[in-house]
């Protein structure tokens, strides 16, 4: 079992109408899905109604969290453990075992980070279409780490579908922010944890406060409906 906020009592948590529907997304690679998903594992342990749109290959662990599970489609859809098997039938180069670790990272930019952005921005359409149906009235909140380019699309400008409202975003990290914005403009120092559960709980507070934040009577109009 992952790390549970059941008895963080820092904030209130929001009444079950109050709370907006969040939406994880994840590139495929488990070094990101899983801290990824251990935020989600947490945020859901507190109550939260956590979706995760995630690779078919990692659905089992992402179930086994109690998390609602959404697919990735078509190339979004990647199994690392076979993309990165040396039995491979499908490698993402000819001769991709033998080339440098530099021109292996070239190939890996481009097949798994970039080529995916279309597939990965469809799901994420239908992945809302999904929670609109389920909630009309409802707001989501859709929690991104940070190497899911697909979520690019949103910021260009890319349309939705019709009737959907343009969700509230928030940026999940795996790594040590180290960039410089108007709501952060020193950055943040590295913080030492005792454990990955430690660091999981930290990580995820703090995501809660940017939650908060997000929810907050000033910028959402939707509630549960009492069916959902």
């Amino acid at each position: 079992m992952g790390p549970s906020l059941r008895n963080h009592t820092a904030m209130a948590p929001l009444t079950a109408m109050e709370q907006p529907f969040l939406l994880f997304l994840s590139h495929s690679l488990t070094v990101h899905l899983t801290p990824t998903i251990r935020v989600a594992e947490a945020l859901r342990s507190w109550g939260w109604p956590v979706f995760f749109l995630g690779p078919s290959a990692h659905r089992t662990r992402i179930v086994n969290t109690g998390v609602e599970f959404i697919p990735l489609t078509g190339e979004a859809d990647l199994d690392d453990l076979q993309y990165y098997s040396a039995n491979n039938p499908n490698p993402p180069a000819p001769d991709y075992w033998n080339m440098t670790w530099q021109e292996r990272a070239v190939v890996d930019i481009k097949v798994s980070w970039l080529e995916p952005i279309p597939a990965q921005w469809e799901a994420v359409k239908a992945a809302l279409t999904m929670l609109h149906t389920r909630d009309p009235g409802g707001q989501v909140i859709i929690v991104t780490e940070a190497i899911f380019h697909g979520i690019l699309l949103l910021f260009y400008g890319a349309p939705l579908p019709a009737g959907i409202k343009r969700p509230k975003t928030a940026a999940l990290s795996v790594t040590i922010c180290s960039t410089r914005s108007w709501e952060r403009p020193d950055r943040p120092r590295r913080q030492t944890q005792s454990s990955p559960q430690g660091s999981t709980i930290c990580l995820t507070i703090q995501l809660c406060n940017l939650v908060y934040q997000a929810s907050s009577t000033r910028g959402v109009t939707g509630r549960r409906t009492s069916s959902s």
